[in-house]
């Protein structure tokens, strides 16, 4: 018992620490240094560093590290619910802002992509740059390896299978899969 007492006790020293490198390197080197500290940080830490933040984050979460943020002017474009799960390798793109309701599960290695550029190149006269927000509603389950583009909205209580993208909105409960999602019975 004295020996989990220790280990706690260090934990919370380490992700004190982090915490504090992150303040830190966004202060002195920018907001990109700082979040690459969530791709190495604690597991505890990352939740302390979206608080900090002023996410909008709901009790009981369990969010796995790393964790990669894409195009950040600020981290409270994203917003989480309680009991969310998020798990290892996910990436987010806040350029558009993206919420995820309570009691929901994002597998590992998921994608969120909030906005579309091409560059300055041929294609940019037929798809100009856009940006628009996702919202995953609650109890939803997203499976590992899965993609949702922007705009998409998921209804509540949907089940995503593994390697799936969405490129629209799902309105409907159900379980859905496949490149792109097409619902089961």
């Amino acid at each position: 018992m004295l020996r989990l007492g220790i280990c706690n006790k260090i934990a919370w020293l380490v992700s004190q620490y982090e915490l504090f490198k992150y303040i830190m390197s966004k202060a002195i080197l920018g907001q990109d240094a700082a979040l690459r500290i969530t791709q190495t940080c604690l597991k505890s830490t990352i939740i302390r560093i979206l608080k900090y933040e002023k996410v909008a984050i709901g009790s009981n979460c369990d969010l796995n590290t790393p964790l990669f943020f894409h195009n950040v002017t600020t981290l409270n474009k994203l917003e989480i619910g309680n009991d969310v799960h998020i798990g290892k390798n996910c990436f987010f793109d806040l350029t558009g802002p993206i919420k995820i309701g309570s009691n929901s599960t994002i597998s590992m290695c998921c994608l969120f992509v909030t906005h579309l550029d091409v560059g300055k190149n041929q294609w940019q006269s037929i798809y100009p740059g856009t940006s628009k927000g996702i919202v995953i509603g609650e109890h939803v389950y997203i499976g590992a390896n899965s993609q949702v583009l922007q705009g998409c909205t998921i209804a509540n209580s949907v089940f995503i299978g593994a390697n799936s993208l969405v490129i629209k909105d799902i309105s409907e409960a159900g379980i859905y899969f496949g490149q792109p999602v097409t619902k089961k019975d």
